[in-house]
């Protein structure tokens, strides 16, 4: 190559690395809805399409494959010892399984105790609520994210949640029914918090995506961003201010200390 065309090609690369950079993107992974999945530096690359992190935007985003990685409810019950990131990881390695993704689970009261419906490994510990109240929790409709005994997910309005659970938490209010936004988020709302959520791919029940803000962002504002960037036509607001994740690919300052009533942990059998 002479000098004359060695330049150009090295003003193409830079502006290649410039590009990638500017995009946050990670290794290539398993196709998402037709394109390579954005995968996050630090990820365990050899449960790659069993839980994805990445970051989009305003959001860190971790898409879990149910087929592939085990999605738990800790924090009450014979986990109720399970209340923090660190005790989420030892308590994977008790079970013999790798920690992929951990994410705070909802709304809790003083004493650790969750605001609704918790249900772990089929057994309710919290029963669901129906009351009125003020808050969040309270902003009806609100809902509740389940994964059934066969292994598929929904989000439903509290007042539907119907059928057996193997795990299942009630948050409120609820983000997305049928692909519509809350009745009551406004695009200009003055409220911006830094928020969580767990939303289903309608195209497949078989995969959940949990996202969490990097900064605060409207009701609205999380509501696009669940329907129009991930697809989910079904979405649940978890908590707000106090919302971690935690796992490989994750920034460490994302693992808020907690504690915490109920944790969704992620995870695959050690090798």
């Amino acid at each position: 190559m002479d000098r004359d065309s060695l330049v150009p090609a090295v003003i193409t690369l830079f502006g290649l690395l410039a590009f990638v950079a500017s995009r946050q993107v990670g290794w290539a992974g398993p196709l998402v809805d037709g394109r390579p999945a954005r995968i996050a530096p630090g990820t365990d690359l050899g449960a790659v399409g069993a839980v994805d992190v990445e970051r989009r935007g305003d959001w860190w985003v971790a898409r879990v494959d149910l087929r592939r990685a085990r999605l738990d409810l800790v924090g009450q019950g014979a986990t109720s010892d399970v209340r923090t990131f660190a005790e989420a990881d030892a308590w994977a390695e008790d079970e013999g399984r790798r920690l992929l993704m951990a994410t705070n689970s909802g709304i809790f009261e003083p004493g650790y105790l969750p605001t609704g419906l918790f249900v772990s490994e089929g057994v309710e510990h919290v029963p669901l609520n129906t009351r009125a109240g003020a808050g969040n929790f309270y902003l009806e409709p609100n809902g509740v994210f389940v994964v059934d005994p066969e292994g598929r997910a929904a989000v439903r309005p509290t007042r539907e949640h119907h059928g057996a659970a193997r795990l299942a938490t009630q948050s409120g209010p609820l983000v997305l029914a049928a692909g519509t936004p809350h009745p009551l988020f406004n695009a200009d709302s003055p409220n911006r918090r830094v928020r969580s959520g767990v939303g289903v791919d309608p195209r497949d029940r078989q995969v959940v995506w949990l996202a969490l803000s990097s900064g605060p962002v409207r009701f609205h504002e999380m509501a696009t961003f669940f329907r129009d960037e991930l697809g989910c036509t079904e979405a649940l607001y978890l908590d707000g201010v106090i919302s971690g994740m935690a796992g490989p690919g994750l920034p460490e300052d994302l693992a808020r200390p907690g504690p915490f009533a109920g944790l969704l942990v992620a995870t695959v059998p050690r090798d």
